[in-house]
């Protein structure tokens, strides 16, 4: 596989994306994964690649909350209602990322050391770890350094490991933990850590399709819009006989090309019925949101073959107006590839189009110059092959998205029993 995607930039890319949802929750990510790494220096217990996954972990342990929670009522839903983000975090990273077997650290990042003692289940040392850097930033946030050393003396051995805290006095005499942490250089130096990472390229395809499943935050339709419009481009891009190159490139354009929804209204996303001009205006903005995220994190191809999806040969497209003579093939391919999507999806406001009426209207827009009557006539020459490909592509993600939720309604009932039991304390924290 080529290098489609610079490898450095995945996280970035992941951390853009969710800052436009709420920047309060990626803030404390950023000051978690910097406490963990600290921490995990000063021991010898984790490989390089091992420590760069767990703060991966704590960058986005409250991944969850974007899906479950009124972000609003933070200091709430961290102190009173951890349950529900806590488990949705858990299946996101154990079904859409490649942190699958450290996915229960999530889970458990509210049980304090005393609880974890009584539960047994892999990773408990990371689990601990996770909750005393979590518990650690949530008091230095509300206190700064005042009685910081009587309340970690208070806990020690209770709420939190002996050595989680011995460690975090060396790595604050060391390597300057709280100076860093209260200057602001703790950003540079976790962004630095995650730039430098080594990171396979399956595991940044992992990366990557997690980002694409975090817009289900906002609606499930547009997660599987952006899968299926990847598989039908995929489909296209064969029957045209394209370059491999062409089609990976083609491929993660699809992925990520509607990550700007991200930040579009849920009102908007999942309106049952027309939208309004307004709203129509605000919609629009997603492929901007894109260009944000995307730009410098991934190659120039993908990056244009993304952002110009919504352009048209004649020029009334958006959001550059671009024309024909500035739209390459591997564009028109996925400004195709998105309207066969749309149309055969479907939505709250819409049963899903036959491929017959699709044809239909492909055929009338590429008559009128608005998309590419080569593309076009590729998709109705092979209809059926194309969208059986598509749907059994697809089919594996919706799977997926049934597991996660049967899995949530069990551990939903689950994880609450399981902290009465163990007689959790959280309350007191």
């Amino acid at each position: 596989m080529i290098n489609n995607v610079k490898s450095e930039k995945a996280i970035q890319i992941v951390l853009r994306a969710l800052r436009r949802i709420d920047h309060r929750l990626t803030d404390h990510g950023e000051r978690v994964a910097y406490i963990l790494y600290m921490l995990l220096v000063n021991s010898d217990k984790y490989s390089e690649k091992k420590i760069i996954d767990i703060c991966v972990l704590g960058l986005f342990h409250d991944i969850g909350a974007y899906k479950t929670e009124d972000i609003n009522s933070f200091e709430f839903f961290e102190q009173e209602d951890y349950c529900k983000h806590s488990i949705y975090g858990y299946l996101h990273l154990k079904y859409f990322s490649p942190l699958k077997k450290l996915a229960n650290t999530v889970l458990y990042h509210h049980f304090d050391y005393q609880t974890m003692k009584q539960i047994g289940c892999d990773n408990k040392d990371i689990i601990n770890l996770l909750y005393f850097a979590d518990k650690l930033d949530n008091y230095l946030q509300l206190n700064g350094e005042k009685y910081l050393e009587k309340y970690l003396c208070k806990h020690d051995g209770e709420m939190f490991a002996k050595d989680n805290i011995n460690l975090f006095w060396q790595a604050n005499k060391k390597g300057d933990l709280l100076r860093n942490y209260f200057n602001g250089d703790y950003l540079k130096i976790i962004l630095e850590i995650f730039e430098n990472a080594k990171i396979s390229r399956n595991s940044l395809r992992d990366y990557l399709k997690m980002l694409v499943f975090s817009i289900d935050f906002k609606s499930e339709y547009t997660v599987t819009h952006s899968v299926k419009t990847a598989y039908i481009s995929v489909a296209l891009a064969q029957k045209l006989k394209l370059p491999k190159s062409n089609i990976y490139n083609i491929y993660y354009a699809a992925l990520v090309h509607d990550l700007g929804k991200i930040k579009t209204p849920k009102e908007i996303l999942n309106k049952n019925g027309k939208l309004a001009m307004w709203e129509m205006q605000k919609m629009q903005e997603h492929v901007l949101e894109t260009e944000k995220i995307i730009k410098n994190c991934v190659n120039d191809d993908i990056y244009k073959i993304a952002i110009s999806h919504h352009e048209k040969l004649d020029g009334k497209g958006y959001p550059y107006g671009l024309r024909a003579v500035d739209l390459d093939i591997s564009q028109r391919v996925l400004a195709v590839a998105d309207i066969i999507s749309a149309l055969t999806d479907e939505r709250s406001y819409k049963e899903s189009f036959a491929v017959s009426k699709v044809n239909t209207i492909l055929g009338k827009m590429a008559s009128e110059n608005k998309i590419c009557g080569k593309v076009v006539q590729v998709q109705i020459e092979n209809q059926k092959a194309i969208m059986d490909f598509a749907q059994r592509a697809s089919a594996k993600i919706l799977g997926k998205y049934l597991d996660i939720k049967k899995e949530y309604t069990i551990l939903k009932v689950r994880l609450p029993s399981i902290a009465k039991n163990a007689d959790c304390s959280e309350k007191n924290t």
